[in-house]
């Protein structure tokens, strides 16, 4: 069953997942995320702020893909809905929250750890669940194991709690993985010290090293420059590395969410086609006077 949310969530990868104590810092953590290249946000309601933080976050950001977390009732489900969340996220898996959010067209992802739970979800028209707490329910390995007899029904899974900055390519890089979710990504200690700054730069990195751009070995041939671009600078290429057309070679841990990640930064790419056994996609336009292609790793 395709929903945009969903699928725009997917698209961009990550999920911070927000506890906020105080309404007054829902626009600065917003402005923050959408300075750091990720417009997303899971406002948890593990606090009394966190409906006012929905909120508020719905009225005045409406670019923010705004959901809400830690919902355990279907009270809390509509409350949420109501203050204008638009997907929404339940740590345990409840058909009464996921009936209701079907019938009235939102978003919603579950959580389930175990056959039992992804079999409810499935019986639902669910196929992405949330897989929480993922270090604690055997992370990656686990995941592996439960997609496994539920592959041909295209189950995916968002894992948090375990996820973080050192790992979360190891999730992210499996074709079952819709996107990961962390609260790396909304650090406490930056949140109380107004160091809003700080959260957009983890954010950028994170999503950084999500996309992980790459380019081949190179030497002090054909100088330039791909920061602008890639995050990355690729300082030389040989002609050894120019191996499709005599372009520069960039490598990414996703080639869709990375176009998806590129287009909006105005960067506008050809279809992708398949090269050399591998899917890729060349820039529209030339940097420093050359064709870049973007190969999946």
């Amino acid at each position: 069953m395709y929903n945009p949310v969903l699928s725009e969530l997917s698209l961009y990868g990550l999920v911070p997942l927000v506890v906020l104590d105080k309404v007054e810092d829902a626009l600065p953590l917003a402005d923050a995320y959408i300075a750091g290249g990720l417009p997303v946000m899971e406002v948890t309601l593990r606090t009394e702020a966190g409906l006012a933080c929905i909120r508020e976050i719905a009225k005045k950001r409406n670019e923010i893909i705004l959901g809400a977390g830690s919902i355990l009732t279907l009270e809390q489900c509509r409350d949420a809905v109501d203050a204008g969340a638009k997907f929404i996220v339940s740590p345990g898996f409840s058909s009464e929250i996921v009936r209701w959010c079907l019938e009235n067209g939102i978003c919603v992802v579950p959580g389930c750890v175990t056959p039992t739970e992804i079999g409810q979800a499935l019986a639902l028209g669910i196929r992405t669940v949330k897989f929480f707490p993922a270090g604690v329910y055997g992370g990656l390995k686990a995941i592996a194991a439960l997609e496994a007899p539920f592959h041909t029904e295209s189950i995916s899974f968002i894992p948090t709690g375990g996820v973080n900055y050192e790992n979360l390519c190891d999730y992210a890089s499996k074709s079952y993985i819709a996107a990961v979710g962390g609260s790396w990504l909304c650090d406490k200690k930056d949140v109380a010290a107004e160091r809003f700054d700080s959260i957009s730069d983890t954010t950028a990195k994170s999503v950084a090293r999500l996309l992980g751009f790459t380019s081949p070995q190179n030497s002090g041939i054909d100088s330039f420059v791909l920061s602008e671009a890639f995050g990355i600078s690729v300082d030389a290429v040989t002609k050894d590395t120019l191996t499709v057309e005599e372009s520069a070679m960039v490598y990414t841990n996703n080639l869709d969410r990375a176009i998806f990640h590129l287009s909006r930064r105005g960067l506008a790419m050809d279809p992708p086609q398949l090269i050399e056994g591998r899917q890729a996609a060349f820039l529209c336009e030339k940097i420093a006077n050359r064709k870049v292609c973007l190969m999946q790793k």
